[in-house]
């Protein structure tokens, strides 16, 4: 043989290799499930990729507004003698002056900033592996109206996701939040005689503390706008998954509840972010109002509506996606019940009557096995729990939502008490 044609077989040899790999490859891709990328977006990806990015971005904010304060002569004490004098004979005389040391809620913002990273990093990585886990638990039967395989529905669904919380949509509540925020700035603003307190950002005395603190809560809202868009399409996506597919329950599975406990987990990742930060903000607005300080005298409703809005938000949170499930796991326990209930009416009757006629009052070694290994079977679906949640997360649910109205009331008592 001709060392060409040996050279020859020997390239066909390996392309055929190569093929059969890809092939393979390609076998082995379709029967997993898609590998979600829930930060794909460019700022996502520059902020929470690695840790330095993140926590450089928050010393710049922090040094920011440090320097302004500085150049203003209102980090640590505020003189009132600097200040223009035609401006502080109209200020009144019992106005309290705050630095920017003094300003609980300055330092409160960054605490809340630091907590949210490790927060929002451990949201971002939870939802694929909750996803994925949720089909390897094997509660998806098959997809409504549909002939394909189950995993591809299932894959073609997770990509739609993906491309939807990655899509360009994803900045409009961060610019919505953008102009709220300007509004609520501008609509603040008092007249110099009305002013009860000197605050180290007054945009009358200190505007480049006003315009430097702007930039930073602008630039701290536009990412909590980038993750209310990131919850909002996690959220619609479960109540999507529970109207296009079909279910199963499987309730031996190690998890405990049929195989749907990581849309708990996945719920409460989502609440470990809102209900701290809302509890910490409550709690703050509590503490000035319980030391009689006259910082937040002017916000004085703002507690009420934020502990309203944050009750409201949870139970939304909870009712929207998850009642879906709730009625879905209740509708195939009973829909097993059911099934079980008709295969054994009739070999019920027949041992009833077994027993009722004396024959013996000792059931058959085979059937004392089918009906013990029936009522386990029972036992498990009834054990199911609708909701996916263990008793101490209910209760925990249920603590988030009731200990700032408790703190609200006790705040107002101790108030109205001299």
């Amino acid at each position: 043989m001709k060392e060409t044609d040996i050279k020859r077989e020997m390239k066909e040899t390996d392309i055929k290799r190569e093929m059969k790999e890809t092939d393979i490859k390609r076998e082995m891709k379709e029967t997993e499930v898609y590998a979600l990328d829930v930060i794909r977006d460019p700022i996502d990806r520059f902020l929470f990729s690695r840790w330095r990015n993140y926590f450089a971005v928050l010393l710049v904010l922090f040094s920011m507004q440090v320097a302004a304060s500085l150049v203003s002569g209102t980090l640590t004490t505020i003189d009132i003698d600097s200040l223009p004098h035609e401006m502080v004979d109209a200020l009144k005389d019992d106005i309290v002056l705050l630095p920017t040391a003094g300003d609980l809620s300055f330092f409160c913002a960054y605490l809340v900033a630091i907590g949210l990273f490790f927060l929002m990093r451990r949201f971002f990585s939870y939802i694929p592996q909750a996803f994925r886990t949720l089909y390897e638990n094997g509660i998806f039967r098959k997809k409504k109206d549909s002939k394909e395989k189950i995993l591809t529905d299932y894959n073609n669904s997770l990509k739609e996701f993906e491309n939807r919380i990655n899509g360009n949509r994803i900045y409009v509540p961060s610019f919505s939040l953008y102009f709220i925020l300007i509004l609520n700035f501008l609509f603040h603003i008092e007249q110099i005689d009305e002013l009860n307190i000197l605050i180290w950002n007054d945009i009358h005395f200190f505007p480049l503390n006003w315009t430097v603190l702007i930039i930073v809560a602008s630039l701290m809202w536009f990412m909590v706008g980038i993750f209310i868009w990131k919850m909002y399409c996690v959220i619609s996506f479960m109540k999507r998954l529970a109207q296009q597919y079909e279910f199963a329950l499987n309730p031996y599975n190690p998890d405990g509840f049929g195989g749907f406990k990581p849309l708990g987990q996945l719920w409460l990742s989502i609440g470990l972010i809102i209900i701290p930060i809302l509890l910490f903000y409550v709690n703050l607005f509590i503490f000035y109002r319980f030391f009689g300080l006259p910082y937040l005298l002017f916000q004085k409703y703002y507690d009420l509506v934020i502990i309203i809005s944050y009750t409201i938000g949870i139970v939304v949170l909870l009712v929207y996606p998850m009642q879906e499930y709730h009625n879905i796991v209740e509708g195939k326990r009973t829909e097993l019940l059911k099934n079980i209930k008709i295969r054994i009416d009739r070999p019920w009757e027949r041992l009833e009557k077994r027993l009722l006629s004396g024959k013996g009052m000792h059931l058959p070694k085979k059937s004392a096995e089918q009906l013990g290994q029936i009522s386990e079977i029972v036992s498990k679906i009834q054990n199911v729990p609708s909701w996916p949640f263990t008793p101490s997360e209910k209760i925990s649910i249920f603590l988030s939502v009731i200990v700032p109205w408790i703190a609200e009331i006790v705040g107002r008592l101790v108030q109205n008490f001299p």
